[in-house]
Order: C-alpha cells, then structure tokens, then sequence
C-alpha cells in the first residue's frame, strides 16, 4: 500500500482553478457532461496530487488515448 498525499486548502483552491467545465469543453469536445465530470475529477485530482498544469494535461491525456 501507498501514502496518499495530504494537500492544504490553497493547494484545493489551486486544483479547482487547474480544472473548469471550459477547459474540459476544449480538452475532451466529446464530454457530454463536463459539469459533472469537473465535480467528480476535482477530488480525484486532489487525492492522487495532480496539482499542476502538466499533471493535469497527463492525466486528460490518457483519457482521450
């Protein structure tokens, strides 16, 4: 088993800036619910310490592979 990495609250706010339903309109164009896709990535970003721009476009690169 692995630590999972604890974060702050500014570093919550920061990952909630990375990651918008506009971002995702452009990164994915064939998300039919980028609302709730933003909803449910947020924690998951915040969990996993996906908390910069080049994580973030790893992490929705392997979605569109």
């Amino acid at each position: 088993m692995f630590a999972v990495p604890l974060i702050t609250s500014s570093q919550r706010e920061s990952v909630m800036s990375l990651i918008t339903v506009d971002l995702l309109k452009v990164a994915l164009p064939d998300c039919k619910k980028p609302e709730e896709w933003v909803a449910a990535l947020i924690p998951a970003l915040e969990k996993y310490a996906i908390n910069s721009e080049a994580r973030v476009a790893s992490f929705l690169t392997q979605y569109r592979a």
